[in-house]
């Protein structure tokens, strides 16, 4: 994955923050030079992406003055994400951010002028103008509402440049990810059961594995042009996850009567995990539900294309005899 050449597909996902906020960045660019950048919230899963051509590319760096080929744009973009590198750093920017930021530079160049007329009215005895006044804040365009602008700064020793990427939110959470979210819950689940269960970590290790492939097999097949609705069902969807869930709580069950017998501390330990483990079952039900009906709808807008295309044709096929009557 390294070199990121032009020509060359690269996948990279990488944990990130921003001002405080815990984010998952994925950096992708096709074989047929075309970067795309997700940036998902991990709290809230809001989520934000772009995609960008290489001529997008290399017009923002030409307009900015310091031109950069796409494939070291993209080394650039990764080594920031990785912070491989002092020279380039990025950050996450609303648009009010990103105004507020033109805002002081403008205002910073009109003080320098400011200062340059009057050291010229001194000096030749005129007049200093006034300058001009600051510029009123704009509104807020209801395009820009809901986007990020990732900010791609380059610092070198004298100079400092930002290549702005701008990033349009996603309507609701990826059904992919969420199954991917459950498959890690149950990860977790399991590694807190398996603490209770005495001498059942080897019978634990078989479902952890399991729902960490699965959770990478639906975010893999999602991004690639799987169905996210088959993906979920395939990957601990429907009845498999509860089944499993169900086994999990009956295994808690079971460690924690055989540890209740020797200890009544361990027993209350155990009570309380169990009952942490019931509501992260409960938890991951409603989440799969989530994702199912997401799926349902998804399939259902695209049945009802299916029908409307079909109509069409049929007028047009019926308009298509009727023409030589009229004629």
């Amino acid at each position: 994955m390294e070199g990121a050449a032009t020509g060359q597909e690269l996948h990279d996902t990488v944990d990130i923050s921003f001002h405080g906020v815990h984010y998952t960045m994925v950096v992708h660019a096709d074989a047929d030079d075309t970067l795309t950048v997700e940036i998902e919230e991990c709290e809230s899963l809001a989520r934000w992406r772009g995609q960008f051509s290489a001529k997008y590319v290399e017009d923002i760096t030409c307009k900015t003055g310091s031109f950069k080929k796409f494939g070291v744009f993209v080394r650039m973009l990764l080594s920031a994400a990785r912070q491989q590198s002092d020279a380039v750093f990025m950050d996450l920017l609303t648009y009010q951010d990103l105004e507020a930021l033109k805002s002081k530079k403008r205002q910073q160049q009109q003080q320098q002028q400011q200062q340059q007329q009057q050291q010229q009215a001194a000096g030749g005895g005129g007049v200093a103008g006034g300058g001009k006044p600051p510029a009123a804040a704009r509104p807020l365009p209801a395009s820009s509402a809901g986007k990020r602008y990732l900010i791609l700064t380059y610092a070198s020793e004298f100079d400092r440049v930002h290549y702005p990427l701008p990033l349009a939110q996603e309507d609701g959470p990826d059904p992919a990810r969420l199954v991917a979210l459950i498959a890690q819950l149950r990860d977790e689940n399991a590694r807190l059961q398996g603490r209770g269960g005495a001498g059942d970590g080897g019978k634990r290790s078989s479902p952890v594995s399991r729902s960490r492939r699965s959770g990478a097999d639906v975010v893999a097949r999602s991004r690639h042009g799987g169905r996210v609705g088959d993906a979920g069902m395939a990957n601990g969807g429907g009845g498999g996850l509860e089944d499993d869930l169900q086994e999990d709580a009956l295994d808690a069950r079971r460690g924690s009567g055989a540890l209740a017998t020797s200890s009544g501390a361990s027993a209350d330990v155990l009570s309380q995990r169990l009952e942490a483990a019931l509501k992260e079952r409960d938890l991951l039900r409603a989440r799969l539900e989530a994702a199912e009906v997401e799926a349902e709808r998804e399939a259902g807008l695209h049945r009802r294309e299916l029908r409307r295309k079909a109509k069409e044709w049929q007028e047009v096929g019926e308009a298509g005899q009727r023409a030589p009557l009229n004629t």
